[in-house]
């Protein structure tokens, strides 16, 4: 398949570019409802002012408003590799982003432009990279395809399972003040059982058949040295293929600021539920798990004693959506016109409209006794309901008042979720179980919004027909095993 390379820019929160062969460097669709705004030179951003962002702050509406920082593109340079690796003392083939699991962070500021460039040097493997969490606005042709492809995007706002993945984070206000921002903290697993988890690409493995010639030893627990008196902000993210973790810290309570990357009003709890594909910012409070050390005294070597670990729950559907408040500074209408459960008034008339031919609803939940982490590409949603039992149809248990909103939430076993979304992003959009091989077996849907109002242009839409052209060519030669997502 050769070579593939991504070229990314960041104008509004991000921008990516891919490219084939010799790329082309189109234009980026612009949001018409938004724009970029200069921003002062000093950004007010310190530990005791972290709501502020320069002239900016938490209460600007970042779905219309962006700042331009003016500076010249931030570069990062990416490879995609394969190799033997041990991050826990046991080795197994890996594919990774410059030989590192987790692969750099892209670290930006809101506002800057930002070019990455991705190397595809595996032999036998294609690749496509999705930027999670990022909404793709007016750019559904990149939101990630397979093969070599030019992706170009403004961020408004993976072959994963072996490593490769990365963390990406946007810096900008906070709703709470902290001392030192820590980066992300990414929790790790691989199917069939998950023996053992990483945290940051590393931990240790106390296996008892050393006589395997694939135990090679060395590794060791994730740790961080905490100065006392200081709040650092964790940027927790769940990038296994199929485990939900509790995450905790002895004798500290954390600080819930944000999640999936939305602000929300602040909250103190012991411990955050994180399902896979979920974010959460939280801050540190005070001074058979997966275990990281945190240390006040960088001379320390001694691996302490755990103390007694935050009780497990295990309905895994995450925080609880009367606990989070969004922070919103400006005006939120409620929805009007009311919906009619398998009614003949289900859309409103005046919303874009693609005609189905029939409403397929599944009533037999016997066998879905599983929890799901479900993942909306192209937005971010409202969580109305999430609960056990039958949809009956009744919408006044839904929470309608400023309800958490987030793009993954967990479905219940013999359960519904109920979500809701503003159709301002047309495209065709993928929703789909996040447990790597469920949405492999076809538990994904897509959805077309406003498909009269897609934008794209001749070179976009050509070099997609040829990304296409190519995978399929490159393809044929293989058996096909899953669904193809």
């Amino acid at each position: 398949m050769g070579q593939d390379y991504v070229v990314a820019s960041l104008f509004s929160l991000f921008t990516i570019f891919a490219g084939l062969g010799g790329s082309l460097a189109l234009s980026i669709p612009r949001d018409p409802e938004s724009s970029l705004q200069p921003r002062q030179e000093a950004c007010e951003n310190t530990p005791t002012s972290r709501h502020y962002w320069g002239e900016f702050n938490t209460d600007t509406n970042y779905y219309a408003v962006t700042p331009d920082t003016g500076g010249p593109p931030k570069e990062f340079w990416l490879s995609v590799v394969e190799g033997p690796y041990a991050p826990d003392s046991y080795n197994r083939t890996c594919m990774t982003f410059n030989g590192t699991i987790p692969g750099p962070t892209i670290i930006a500021d809101w506002g800057d432009e930002v070019i990455i460039y991705v190397t595809n040097n595996m032999a036998s493997n294609g690749t496509s990279i999705h930027w999670h969490g990022l909404r793709m606005l007016d750019n559904t042709l990149n939101d990630g395809v397979p093969g070599t492809m030019t992706y170009r995007f403004r961020a408004t706002y993976l072959q994963y399972a072996k490593g490769l993945f990365g963390g990406m984070i946007l810096r900008g206000p906070t709703t709470a003040d902290y001392d030192e921002d820590l980066g992300y903290v990414a929790r790790l697993g691989a199917p069939p059982i998950m023996y053992n988890g990483l945290i940051n690409g590393t931990n240790s493995f106390d296996y008892s058949n050393e006589d395997d010639a694939k135990y090679v030893g060395g590794g060791k627990k994730f740790e961080v040295v905490f100065e006392p008196g200081k709040k650092y902000l964790l940027r927790l993210v769940n990038v296994t293929v199929d485990g939900v973790f509790q995450f905790s810290i002895d004798g500290h309570n954390l600080q819930v600021v944000a999640y999936d990357l939305v602000p929300i009003v602040l909250y103190t709890i012991d411990s955050v539920q994180v399902a896979i594909g979920q974010r959460y910012d939280v801050i540190n409070r005070n001074a058979g798990d997966i275990t990281g050390i945190v240390r006040y005294d960088a001379g320390s070597t001694a691996d302490p004693e755990t103390e007694s670990g935050v009780e497990l729950s295990t309905s895994c559907l995450g925080e609880s959506p009367e606990k989070t408040v969004l922070y919103l500074s400006f005006d939120v209408t409620n929805f009007g016109g009311g919906v009619i459960f398998k009614g003949k008034s289900l859309f409103l008339t005046e919303y874009n409209v693609v005609p189905v031919e029939a409403i397929l609803v599944i009533q037999d939940i016997s066998n879905l006794r599983l929890t799901y982490p479900i993942y909306l590409h192209g937005h971010d949603f409202w969580v109305l309901a999430a609960e056990t039992g039958l949809f009956d149809g009744d919408t006044t248990r839904f929470n309608t008042a400023n309800p958490s909103r987030r793009d993954t939430a967990t479905l219940p076993g013999n359960g519904y979720l109920a979500i809701a979304f503003r159709l301002d992003n047309p495209g065709a959009w993928l929703v789909h179980c996040h447990i790597a091989w469920h949405a492999s077996q076809g538990l994904a849907l897509e959805f077309v919004e406003s498909q009269e109002a897609i934008q794209s242009d001749d070179g976009s839409v050509r070099v997609f027909n040829d990304t296409c052209a190519s995978w399929l060519e490159w393809t044929s030669i293989w058996e096909r095993e899953d669904s193809g997502i």
